[in-house]
C-alpha cells in the first residue's frame, strides 16, 4: 500500500511537506483509523506533536520562519494535528 511512503514522508526534513501530510494523514483517518497502529508502530504521531508545537508557537508570536503558516491557516492546521493525535489516542492503551 501507500501507508510505507507517506509515513516515509513524514521524517522528511522539508517543513514545506508538514501541512499538506498533516491534511492527509487527517482525511486517511476520518475515513479509516485502523490506520492509526501504522502511526503508532512506527513512532511517527510524535510529528504531528510537533507540528502542533510549532503552531502553538506561532500563535504566541513566535519569529516566522521562510516557510511560515499564513495566519488563517493556523487553525486549520492546529485542528488538524489535534484531530489526528486525538485519533491515534483513542483506544490506545497506556
Amino acid at each position: 500500500g501507500i501507508f510505507p511512503y507517506v509515513l516515509k514522508l513524514l521524517q522528511s526534513p522539508a517543513p514545506e511537506l508538514r501541512r499538506p501530510l498533516v491534511a492527509i494523514w487527517a482525511a486517511i483517518l476520518a475515513f479509516d483509523d485502523s490506520c492509526k497502529h501504522d502511526l503508532l508502530k512506527d513512532g511517527a504521531h510524535v510529528h504531528f506533536v510537533a507540528h502542533a508545537a510549532k503552531l502553538a508557537e506561532l500563535r504566541r508570536g513566535a519569529p516566522a520562519e521562510a516557510d511560515a503558516i499564513e495566519p488563517e491557516a493556523l487553525e486549520d492546521q492546529s485542528l488538524l494535528a489535534a484531530f489526528v493525535l486525538a485519533t491515534v489516542c483513542r483506544g490506545a492503551e497506556a
